[in-house]
């Protein structure tokens, strides 16, 4: 379950290429806007790339972090909080909203596109985002594979440059030193020293026209410009190349409306129907250790029925009367389902881990209700008659028990002081299972104990012939 801190982040990235003073005057409309929310207490913006407090994939001018703390119900915030955003976001903006993780998760889904053309990849990734984004139960699509920075390709021809006795690196030196800069020297300050870099003043080098009159010749006369010996092309550069398993690969991430996990994979499953046969795909993220969960999950399950089924076969001396306890299992199973149903709680692995509880405690019901119907028939009481004995007899300690195990987890399942979300679900697992397995054991485990015992265990003047033999 997710863990509610009452706090989560919006990242808005503008267009890449957006100037840093245009994203900081954009980000004072939307800090306005997001003052006037109900139940957001504090909001800190973080405009712009620091990769001490954001580093993230993406991040850089043109991109907005908003960190916001609430005083009210966290989902209601983040409802209003993003329809608030939506309203006034751009079509070319990328707007999503997480919350901070104490534990390491990756999101509720990821899907993982591999293909060797990174042009096929790029294509492929952005015609499912845009699949997925139409799909009701998915919200917060991001794609891995972004816009790329814009730049300029400077282009030498290295005929010209060998007539005026220049070399590339010579060529590719000059514009890098009068663009980026070069350290001259350094002054002290106090503790500190600081760098005297030399570089073109800002009106020389803000545009491509400015570029081209770059002067390259390193003994400046006579003045050889840029244009004079290269060509110049605007495009766009790659943002980033993700490989995993030494292959490329695009991350398509998304958050769930609900819990439906396995309902959201299904519905972008279909969207895959249809791919190309070079780009290989699957799923990753939360839904990906879902599914490894839940196997290991059987697997303890199983093995803790099993090791209950040996302890009582060994105590009771018989195989049969222990298969007729563990059927408080499922009763209890009936019970965590509609449980968690009426309760709106999702399965997750902290209910699954009550269920593996549940499986060692409900039996205690039927223990005792089954040892005291062998002990009546002992003492030379009919089936039916030391049945219903046993049942009349044991009612009151098996309501007792059920009563205090589950009022102890009240307070949990109430889910006071921090980390209830954690806690809730196993204690309302055991809760909801512990009431169906008692009601259920008191109706169903004689009826159970009367069927198979009739059909298995030989009748008693059978027993009295071989004794007299």
């Amino acid at each position: 379950p997710e863990m509610k801190q009452g706090r989560f982040a919006v990242d808005i990235e503008l267009p890449i290429g957006t100037p840093l003073a245009q994203t900081a005057a954009t980000s004072l409309d939307i800090e306005r806007t997001l003052q006037k929310v109900e139940g957001i207490e504090h909001v800190y913006a973080i405009v712009g790339a620091d990769s001490r407090v954001n580093a993230r994939s993406g991040a850089g001018e043109h991109s907005i972090r908003y960190l916001i703390s609430t005083t009210m119900n966290e989902d209601q915030v983040i409802t209003r909080t993003r329809g608030n955003i939506e309203g006034i976001a751009q079509d070319t903006w990328k707007v999503g909203i997480s919350r901070p993780a104490i534990f390491s998760f990756d999101n509720p889904l990821e899907l993982i596109l591999y293909a060797k053309d990174l042009g096929t990849l790029r294509q492929t990734s952005e015609n499912l985002k845009t699949g997925m984004e139409s799909l009701p139960i998915i919200k917060d699509v991001q794609n891995s594979m972004r816009a790329g920075y814009p730049e300029i390709q400077i282009e030498y021809d290295r005929e010209l440059l060998r007539q005026y006795n220049l070399s590339t690196q010579t060529a590719a030196q000059m514009v890098k030193s009068k663009v980026q800069g070069q350290k001259a020297s350094s002054l002290s300050y106090g503790d500190e020293r600081i760098d005297l870099t030399v570089r073109l003043k800002e009106e020389d080098r803000q545009n491509i026209s400015k570029l081209k009159n770059i002067n390259i010749n390193p003994t400046i006369n006579p003045a050889i410009p840029l244009s004079s010996v290269a060509t110049f092309t605007e495009t766009e550069g790659p943002s980033e190349i993700r490989r995993i398993d030494q292959q490329r690969a695009a991350v398509i991430s998304a958050n769930m409306n609900g819990f439906d996990l396995s309902g959201a994979t299904s519905e972008v499953q279909g969207l895959l129907d249809g791919l190309d046969d070079s780009v290989q795909w699957e799923f990753a993220g939360q839904s990906k250790e879902m599914g490894e969960s839940l196997t290991s999950m059987q697997f303890a399950l199983g093995l803790a029925i099993f090791l209950v089924y040996v302890i009582m076969a060994s105590a009771f001396e018989s195989i049969l009367h222990p298969f007729v306890i563990l059927f408080s299992v499922p009763l209890a199973i009936v019970g965590v389902i509609f449980g968690l149903y009426f309760l709106q709680m999702p399965i997750s692995v902290i209910s699954l881990i009550g269920t593996i509880v549940l499986a060692g405690v409900v039996v205690n019901n039927a223990i005792v209700l089954v040892d005291t119907i062998n002990r009546k028939r002992s003492d030379g009481l009919d089936k039916d008659a030391a049945i219903y004995e046993a049942a009349k007899l044991r009612l009151r300690p098996i309501a007792i028990t059920t009563l205090t195990t589950v009022l102890g987890l009240l307070p949990l399942a109430l889910g006071y002081g921090e980390g209830a979300e954690i806690q809730q679900p196993l204690a309302w697992t055991i809760i909801a299972g512990l009431l169906s397995s008692t009601i259920l054991t008191l109706v169903i485990i004689p009826i159970v104990y009367k069927t198979l015992t009739q059909i298995f265990e030989r009748p008693t003047t059978e027993v009295a012939l071989e004794e007299v033999q």
